[in-house]
C-alpha cells in the first residue's frame, strides 16, 4: 500500500493512501495440462479466482480480491492474477485461493441445466499481509534533469527544447530522505498528474516568463537572440487525487548563443596572415560578411548588436571577431 504525506489529512499521522501495489502484488499458479490455461480467460472463462481466509490474530474480517484479467501462459500453464487487499497493517491472514468453476452459457436454443462442467479447486493456505510505504517527499527524475544550458535556437533553425519527460519517474522518499519507492507510477500504478512551474531568475517580476513556455513537460525558448543570457528554472508538481506535492526544481537553465560555422574562403583568393606575435584579423569583404549574417539567420541589426558586445569595437576591422559563440572563428595568431 502506498501512502503520501498530506498536511491537510485528517489522519493522525497525516498520511493518505493513494494506491495499492497491484502491479507487484500477484499470485501465480500452474494448471495441468497446460492447455487448460486458456480456460481462465476469454469471453466465457470456465474458471474464476476467489479467496478464502482466516485471520491469524483475532481481529475483524478483511478481504483479498483479484484486479483485472489474468495473464495466461498456455505453453507453461501458469496463470497470474493481480490482487489487492484491505488487510490492515500489522495483521496477518492465512489465505487460500479458491478456483471456482463457472457455469457455461447454454447452447443456442437450449436451456441451462445449472450443472458445471468443471469442479472447484482450492490451494493450500499461505500468509497475506499489508506493507505500507509512507512517502514524505518526492522527486521527478528524468534524463535531462541536470541540463544547465540551451541555445536560443538549434543549429538547424528549429526550436530549442529541454524534454523533462524522457525516462521520467516519480521517486518516493521517507522521513529519513531515503528512497523507498523507485517508481511510484510504474510500481504502484498510482494515478498521478504531473505539471510544471516555469520561473525566471533574471528579473524580480515575471515578465521574462513570456519568453519561455512549457508544453507537456517540454521547456521551449522563444527563437530570439534577445534570449541569450536569460535564465529559467522548472519545478515539477505531482497531483495524487486531491493531494499535490511539489518536487525539487531542476537545475537552472541558461540560454546560450548558437554556433554557426561559415566557410568564406575561396580557393582562388586564400586569406593570408603574417606570422608574428601580434593579434591579427582577416578582413572580410561586404559580400563575405553578408554570407555570414545570412547563415546566422539574424537581422543585420541583431547581428551588429551582438558584435557590439565584443572587442575590438572597430566594425570595419572586426572580421570574424563576431558574437563570441555565434562566430567564434577569430583567427588569432599565438606568440611564437
Amino acid at each position: 500500500m502506498l501512502k503520501v504525506y498530506n498536511e491537510k489529512s485528517t489522519n493522525k499521522d497525516k498520511y493518505d493512501e493513494v494506491a495499492q501495489g497491484i502491479k507487484t502484488n500477484t499470485i501465480s499458479f500452474r494448471v495441468s495440462p497446460a492447455s487448460k490455461a486458456k480456460d481462465f480467460d476469454g469471453d466465457n472463462p470456465k474458471y474464476t479466482l476467489t479467496f478464502d481466509g482466516e485471520i491469524i490474530t483475532k481481529k475483524s474480517f478483511s478481504q483479498v480480491k483479484t484486479v483485472g484479467k489474468p495473464k495466461v501462459n498456455e505453453e507453461s500453464g501458469i496463470i497470474t492474477y493481480s490482487v489487492e487487499t484491505k488487510i490492515p497493517e500489522n495483521e496477518v491472514w492465512a489465505v487460500c485461493a479458491v478456483i471456482k468453476a463457472v457455469e457455461q452459457p447454454a447452447a443456442e436454443g437450449e436451456e441451462s441445466t445449472g450443472v458445471k462442467d468443471n469442479t472447484d479447486l482450492t490451494t493450500t493456505y499461505f500468509t497475506a499481509t499489508t506493507v505500507e510505504y509512507k512517502v514524505k517527499t518526492i522527486a521527478v527524475t528524468n534524463d535531462n534533469q541536470d541540463k544547465t544550458t540551451m541555445p536560443y535556437m538549434n543549429p538547424d533553425g528549429s526550436d530549442s527544447k529541454v524534454d523533462y519527460t524522457v525516462n521520467r519517474k516519480v521517486v518516493g522518499y521517507d522521513e529519513s530522505n531515503e528512497v523507498i519507492v523507485e517508481d511510484m507510477v510504474g510500481d504502484f500504478g498510482v494515478p498521478a498528474t504531473i505539471s510544471y512551474e516555469v520561473s525566471t531568475l533574471t528579473n524580480t517580476d515575471t515578465s521574462d516568463d513570456n519568453w519561455f513556455k512549457e508544453e507537456n513537460g517540454v521547456l521551449i525558448v522563444q527563437k530570439s537572440n534577445a534570449m541569450i543570457g536569460r535564465e529559467v528554472t522548472v519545478t515539477p508538481k505531482v497531483q495524487f487525487g486531491s493531494i499535490e506535492i511539489k518536487a525539487p526544481s531542476y537545475k537552472k537553465i541558461t540560454v546560450t548563443r548558437r554556433v554557426v560555422e561559415v566557410d568564406v574562403n575561396e580557393p582562388s583568393a586564400p586569406k593570408e596572415l603574417t606570422w608574428n606575435k601580434d593579434i591579427q584579423f582577416i578582413a572580410l569583404s561586404s559580400d563575405e560578411m553578408d554570407e555570414i549574417i545570412k547563415a546566422t539567420e539574424l537581422s543585420r541589426g541583431d547581428f551588429m548588436e551582438l558584435i557590439d558586445e565584443n572587442e575590438p569595437a572597430n566594425l570595419t576591422k572586426l572580421c570574424l571577431m563576431t558574437g563570441k559563440d555565434i562566430l567564434e572563428k577569430c583567427l588569432q595568431q599565438p606568440t611564437r
